[in-house]
């Protein structure tokens, strides 16, 4: 609160209360909000120029008492003149200041703000892909003895297994399990089933199951092929490159399809394609 009577204590007031607002105003939400502010620096400005009148008054009133550190009253008295000078020049310049600040303030009061319109959704980016399942080793291997069996689709069907749907989408995207492009070499081998791309490499024993996110599996995919029963891995593990994998996405397949309702499960048994 101001003293009235203090002026040191009251201009260090003044300077905390005006490096405030400079922080305030970085951004007001309310538009209609300035104007109040304008009309309150308007007073404050006509204020500060009384303030740096009444101090140029000062330093001429009280120029018989000026010194210069070295005890010479004549370079003191010079300097109390210069100062007064300087501070009446100020004073002149806010009286300028403030007939702009006025302008200001009669221009900002005509204004009829209107609410803002209402933001846009953001607009989140989705990955083209999203990694259903990676698995490399032994059990990259039955499934690469299977589509040598069976074929693509085959090898596609069983990994979808892994594909719980919203829950399997969200997973990936947390881990940073996403891709823009499919993350595939030359020696690798593609194959598209449905909205499933499988990609597979016999050489280094790996094979991936990806899938848009967007996308939905067809029902009939279930009905693709029937159930062949995956052994044991015909192939050598000594002499084969381990690839690098994505962390966490190999586990055993669960039980039940997501997109399986409780009919087709039930033919899907009788047919032998549940697991």
């Amino acid at each position: 609160m101001p003293t009235f009577r203090d002026p040191t204590a009251d201009s260090r007031e003044a300077y905390e209360a005006i490096r405030g607002l400079a922080h305030a105003t970085i951004f007001i939400e309310q538009p209609h909000e300035a104007y109040g502010v304008i009309l309150e620096l308007l007073g404050g400005v006509r204020s500060l120029q009384q303030v740096f009148d009444q101090l140029a008054a000062m330093h001429e009133r009280h120029q018989g008492r000026a010194f210069n550190d070295a005890g010479d009253q004549h370079a003191g008295m010079v300097d109390a003149f210069t100062a007064a000078d300087r501070l009446h020049e100020t004073a002149a310049m806010i009286r300028r200041a403030e007939s702009l600040l006025d302008a200001a303030a009669q221009a900002a009061g005509r204004i009829a703000w209107h609410p803002a319109e209402p933001a846009a959704p953001e607009v989140v980016n989705r990955p083209a892909w999203v990694n259903i399942v990676f698995l490399d080793g032994e059990e990259a291997d039955r499934v690469l003895d299977l589509i040598d069996r069976e074929g693509s689709t085959a090898g596609a069907l069983y990994l979808s297994q892994w594909d719980m749907g919203a829950d399997t989408v969200d997973d990936a995207i947390a881990i940073g399990h996403t891709y823009d492009e499919l993350p595939s070499s030359a020696s690798d081998k593609t194959a598209t089933v449905d909205a499933y791309t499988m990609i597979y490499n016999p050489s280094l024993g790996h094979v991936a199951l990806y899938r848009n996110p967007d996308e939905l599996p067809s029902l009939t995919l279930l009905e693709a092929h029937q159930h062949v029963e995956i052994g044991p891995p015909r192939r050598a593990q000594s002499d084969k490159p381990r690839a690098e994998q994505p962390a966490g996405r190999h586990t055993a397949p669960p039980a039940r399809s997501w997109f399986t309702p409780e009919p087709i499960t039930e033919v899907t048994e009788q047919r032998g394609l549940s697991r």
